[in-house]
C-alpha cells in the first residue's frame, strides 16, 4: 500500500474514532495489525492527528468557545451567567484527566494490549446500552452542575485506559447524571478541547526536537488534512444524529469490534 494512502486511512480513522464513541485506540490496534505506520516518527504523527482534531473542534465550536471565554473573563469582575458557570465547570472537569495523564500516561501506554482494548470496548459498550435504557432525565447543557462536571471529569480520566474512548465514557457519565443526549454529547466535545490540546502540545515538543524530512512532511500534511476533515464531519454528524436516535448502535459496534480484536489476537498467538 502506498504511504500516502496509509496516511489517509490513519487520518480518517483517527478523526472519526476520536469523536464518535467507538474508541480510537481500538481501531488503531486493527490498523497497526494490517498496515504499517506511514511515518517513522510516531511522535510527529501523534502530534499531527491531535492538532487536526483540535482545529476541527475549535472551528466547529468557535462561537461557543468565544461566548464561554468572554463570559469567563466577565466572571472575574462579578458578572456571572450560565455561560461563565459552564466555563468554570469545564475547567474543573479538565483537572482529573490532566493530572492522571501527567502521572499515569506511561503506565497506561504499557498496557495497550489487545485483550485490554477489547475488554474496555465491551465494558463501555455495555454501559452505553445501560444508560440509554435507564436514562433518568433530560437536563440541557446550561443546567450542568458542578457535581456533574467533576463526575464527568473523573470519567474522562478513565479514558486513559486503552479502548475506553474519551468521548464514549464522558457521554456515559453525562447521560447517567441526567443530561439530555445532546447536552451530554456537546459537553463531551467542549471538554475534549483542553485535553486534546495538551496531548497535542506534548507530542509537538517531540516533533520540534525530531523534525520530519521532506517526504515525511508530505505524509503528515496528508494525515492532518484527512483527520481535520473527518473530525469536523464526525462532530457534525453525531450532534445531528443524537437529536433523533440513541447511542445504542455505537454500543453494538463496540461489542463487535471487541470480539474482532480478540479473534485476531487469538489467531496471531
Amino acid at each position: 500500500m502506498p504511504d500516502w494512502l496509509a496516511a489517509i486511512i490513519f487520518g480518517f480513522v483517527q478523526g472519526v474514532a476520536e469523536f464518535l464513541p467507538i474508541s480510537s485506540s481500538g481501531h488503531l490496534v486493527l490498523l497497526h495489525y494490517f498496515f504499517p505506520l506511514p511515518v517513522a516518527n510516531d511522535l510527529a504523527f501523534d502530534a499531527v492527528l491531535h492538532l487536526a482534531a483540535l482545529c476541527a473542534l475549535v472551528w466547529y465550536f468557535f462561537s461557543d468557545w468565544k461566548n464561554l471565554f468572554f463570559a469567563w473573563l466577565k466572571s472575574w469582575s462579578g458578572q456571572h451567567s450560565d455561560s461563565s458557570r459552564l466555563a468554570w465547570i469545564i475547567i474543573l472537569a479538565t483537572f482529573p484527566a490532566a493530572l492522571a495523564g501527567y502521572w499515569l500516561e506511561a503506565y497506561f501506554e504499557q498496557i495497550r494490549q489487545p485483550a485490554v482494548v477489547a475488554f474496555s470496548l465491551a465494558a463501555v459498550g455495555g454501559l452505553l446500552i445501560v444508560v440509554e435504557k435507564i436514562r433518568p432525565g433530560g437536563r440541557e447543557i446550561n443546567a450542568t452542575r458542578w457535581s456533574d462536571g467533576l463526575y464527568i471529569g473523573l470519567a474522562q480520566a478513565i479514558a486513559l485506559i486503552p479502548g475506553v474512548s474519551r468521548s464514549g465514557i464522558t457521554m456515559v457519565a453525562g447521560l447517567s447524571r441526567g443530561l439530555s443526549r445532546i447536552a451530554a454529547v456537546r459537553f463531551s466535545f467542549l471538554l475534549a478541547a483542553p485535553i486534546i490540546a495538551g496531548a497535542g502540545l506534548k507530542a509537538l515538543k517531540g516533533l520540534i526536537l525530531f523534525p520530519p524530512g521532506r517526504a515525511e512532511f508530505f505524509l503528515l500534511a496528508v494525515a492532518f488534512f484527512t483527520a481535520w476533515l473527518s473530525s469536523f464531519f464526525a462532530i457534525k454528524f453525531l450532534l445531528y444524529y443524537v437529536r433523533q436516535s440513541t447511542l445504542i448502535p455505537f454500543a453494538v459496534y463496540r461489542l463487535c469490534l471487541a470480539l474482532l480484536i480478540l479473534l485476531i489476537w487469538i489467531v496471531r498467538d
